[in-house]
């Protein structure tokens, strides 16, 4: 039991490193990044002076100084922001949690790197340690961190904002083999024929269902006492998906969808009511439709 505990938990930790993030794709950088990179390390330490490290009095040379590690930090931001971006456009292309870990450690390290050059450079100790570029990287670690959360951080609540609203192009249906299904209630005695070309979608009601689907004279609707587990058992197309909890959807009649990372909601045609897509199943569907 622990060594299947164990491998769920690998697979689920593999499945959140391969969740895509485009956070520092070269489509959506902006130059604001540049300038938090320069500014906060700046202020930081003429504010704070901290580790005890900037203890004389300010002078404007002084400050000057300290002022430039920020210059060092821009330049590095600049490196990693914008120009290898433009150059590893295939590595950003299919860019996730996992080359996010691994790009923002090379970052710090190589950021590390060069404040201790700068440091060294500045105190002319005229030598270099292993522990002192330890403390050094420790230092850049502590200060750099809480911007870096705070831009993900607001990168990650700004798309949550950005609403979508997209019209999908209708399908033929005559282009479309059908697929057909026969689904029964739970006790037999009631059952329907149905083919994708007809379903819409179904809803959860309790312990019944509810089948929406066309027909010649309209849409009508179907009630049978059976769950949405054991209707997606039968219902094998890979156009039929489950959206919400309450909720499946045939992807081949969905004209509109409108909605943000947060949750979608689709407008299915013949029909006035909008089938709701919660936040787990966003991503499937916004696939699946292709939305941008």
């Amino acid at each position: 039991m622990r060594f299947l505990s164990l491998h769920t938990y690998g697979t689920n930790l593999q499945k959140f490193l391969a969740s895509p993030i485009s956070f520092l794709s070269p489509q959506e950088f902006r130059w604001p990044y540049i300038l938090v990179a320069i500014i906060f390390p700046a202020l930081f330490f003429l504010i704070f002076k901290p580790f005890g490290v900037f203890n004389t009095s300010g002078t404007l040379l002084h400050n000057a100084v300290i002022a430039g590690y920020g210059l060092v930090s821009g330049v590095m931001a600049f490196l990693f922001f914008i120009v290898f971006p433009a150059f590893a456009k295939s590595f950003f292309a299919s860019f996730n949690i996992g080359k996010a870990v691994l790009y923002f450690t090379v970052f710090f390290l190589m950021l590390s790197v060069a404040n201790y050059v700068y440091k060294t450079s500045w105190c002319g100790e005229g030598s270099y340690s292993w522990c002192g570029f330890m403390v050094v990287f420790k230092r850049t670690l502590l200060i750099g961190a809480l911007p870096l959360i705070l831009l993900i951080i607001w990168e990650n609540n700004r798309k949550l904002k950005n609403r979508l609203s997209v019209t999908i192009p209708t399908q033929d249906a005559s282009s479309i083999n059908p697929q057909g299904w026969t689904i029964y209630s739970e006790n037999g005695k009631e059952m329907i024929r149905i083919s994708s070309n007809q379903l819409l979608f179904i809803e959860s009601a309790d312990n019944y269902v509810e089948i929406y689907y066309q027909q010649e004279q309209g849409v009508e609707k179907k009630l049978l006492r059976t769950t949405l587990s054991k209707v997606t058992e039968v219902i094998d197309a890979s156009s039929v998906i489950r959206c919400h909890r309450s909720f499946i959807v045939n992807l081949q009649h969905v004209i509109h969808a409108t909605g943000n990372a947060r949750g979608l909601s689709l407008e299915v045609s013949g029909i006035s009511q909008k089938v709701p897509v919660s936040r787990r199943y966003v991503a499937l569907v916004s696939d699946q439709l292709n939305l941008s």
